[in-house]
């Protein structure tokens, strides 16, 4: 792949302000990206619902496509990772915890205008190990779930188009459900023992 990559693309130079749809970028997205992006189109207003949660939650169009559903009128509640920096000595960790993964979230989600009541339960009950990496999107229909969206991608550039991710877009009620379920207890608050 990064032989493909460099032959098609010899002289490119990645940066933070290269729009999402550069010819490299589309590339590199393998139709990951947009296909994100159509699932959160499939809520298409009232009586439509996205459930989802997510650890690393930075990528400006997959929180664009969030909130244009919200401008929909689409009923979207997140869980999203929110404790940075864990004492030493938890979770097995030695010395002080440097990360920033909940603070980048809160300002992109700001940015977004996802960051207002009622959109994102911010995470922060304790778990087994110091971080949850929960990846998945519910699609609802009258209060019913219909399909999920999970996988390896975090909601980040770096997950659409950094590296070898996938997502799994599920059609099927139960599944669906399961997914449904574990993000109730997400939205809790409650500590959870298996995650």
């Amino acid at each position: 792949g990064s032989q493909a990559f460099r032959r098609r693309f010899p002289d490119f130079v990645p940066g933070a302000d290269l729009p999402d749809s550069h010819p490299a970028m589309v590339w590199l997205s393998r139709g990951l990206g947009e296909a994100f992006i159509g699932y959160c189109a499939e809520a298409l207003g009232p009586g439509w619902g996205l459930r989802g949660a997510f650890y690393e939650f930075t990528w400006g169009a997959g929180l664009a496509a969030l909130a244009d559903a919200r401008t929909r009128g689409v009923d979207v509640q997140l869980v999203v990772h929110g404790r940075d920096r864990d004492p030493a000595g938890s979770a097995g960790r030695d010395g002080d915890d440097d990360d920033r993964t909940a603070e980048q979230s809160h300002a992109a989600a700001a940015a977004h205008g996802l960051d207002v009541d009622g959109v994102i339960h911010w995470r922060t009950a304790p778990n087994k190990g110091a971080l949850h990496h929960h990846k998945f999107l519910v699609l609802t229909h009258q209060g019913r779930p219909v399909a999920v969206w999970t996988g390896s991608t975090n909601l980040t550039r770096g997950g659409v188009f950094g590296h070898s991710n996938v997502g799994h877009l599920i059609r099927d009620r139960s599944v669906a459900q399961s997914f449904l379920d574990e993000w109730h207890q997400l939205a809790d608050g409650v500590p959870t023992t298996r995650l």
